[in-house]
């Protein structure tokens, strides 16, 4: 996680020039900042997908930047949506699973309504549900 702010912008484009020179396969960044409002977020994400190799994976974390933004920055270059999953629940009494995005059947409706194909993690190489 990369937390990046609005004055210390030159300093993080410096820092994707200088990791896309050295970075070492399988590394992951997930650029975010602390202030309201998603067009800066976004454009953190942009930024370090232009500027870094294909090895490196841009996350996009739902945790940090909220579940429908994570969702659109997919759009904008992220590799990943990425964050804490929350364990599936069921409803009481009609047992039917209960609506949380942030589950991983959560997780892979977004990202296939973002146009992609959701895959649990390149490890384990699962498709997920």
């Amino acid at each position: 996680m990369l937390q990046v702010d609005r004055a210390r912008l030159a300093a993080y484009f410096a820092y994707l020039e200088r990791l896309a020179a050295a970075a070492p396969e399988g590394l992951s960044v997930a650029p975010f900042c602390a202030l309201p409002g998603g067009l800066m977020r976004l454009h953190l994400i942009a930024a370090a997908r232009v500027a870094l190799p294909g090895r490196v994976r841009v996350e996009a974390r739902h945790d940090l930047l909220g579940i429908r933004l994570a969702q659109v920055a997919l759009g904008f270059g992220a590799d990943t949506l990425a964050g804490p999953l929350a364990q599936a629940r069921k409803l009481p009494l009609a047992g039917v699973p209960r609506p949380d995005e942030a589950t991983p059947a959560g997780l892979a409706a977004l990202i296939e309504r973002a146009g992609l194909e959701p895959v649990l993690d390149d490890m384990t190489s699962e498709t997920l549900p």
